[in-house]
């Protein structure tokens, strides 16, 4: 059994050294353990989106500890001001949904108006910020360059909520899209 270990341990280094090599950062399995017991998750916390839970049941028993987390980082979301739609298969809801958006700098190509491209993962949801006068649109072109990967693109946890978009300027690891 401990060689059985030793060797799935060695088999998860040689991938990760294999995805390292290539240019891609790994996003390890633990991003997805619920914050609570531990155990594989696949619900973010609807506050926040950066923690995880297995359950209902593990985040109310986790709340007294993430809840102070949980509201500066929802306070830090930034609205942008005009974001135009080019496509949207999904129809807008009263309620806000959550997820994980790649924003990136436009390229010499590109419409010179465009400030920002935003995209979802199967480009089912595309858009463009166009408002120069956008203080927030500023703030996120900045985090692109600064911490963005290769300074042109980053990937950020948002809020859309009927329509409007609030992006949270920390660049999330590279996703493997």
């Amino acid at each position: 059994m401990a060689n059985q270990t030793k060797s799935n341990m060695k088999a998860l280094f040689t991938v990760q050294r294999k995805a390292k090599n290539e240019g891609k950062l790994v996003v390890q399995e633990k991003l997805k353990k619920c914050e609570n017991c531990l155990f594989p998750a696949e619900k973010r916390c609807s506050g926040c989106c950066l923690v995880w839970y297995c359950s209902g049941e593990c985040q109310k028993e986790h709340w007294k500890k993430h809840k102070e987390s949980c509201k500066a980082r929802r306070n830090g979301y930034l609205k942008l001001g005009m974001v135009v739609w080019q496509q949207m298969i999904f129809v807008f809801s009263s309620s806000s949904s959550n997820l994980v958006l790649r924003i990136r700098l436009p390229t010499s190509e590109d419409n010179p108006i465009i400030l920002l491209l935003v995209n979802n993962k199967d480009m089912s949801m595309r858009g463009q910020v166009t408002d120069y006068k956008d203080p927030n649109g500023d703030l996120i072109k900045e985090a692109i360059k600064t911490k963005g990967h290769g300074g042109q693109y980053g990937f950020f946890n948002c809020i859309l909520n009927g329509g409007e978009l609030s992006v949270h300027p920390t660049v999330l690891p590279q996703a493997d899209w």
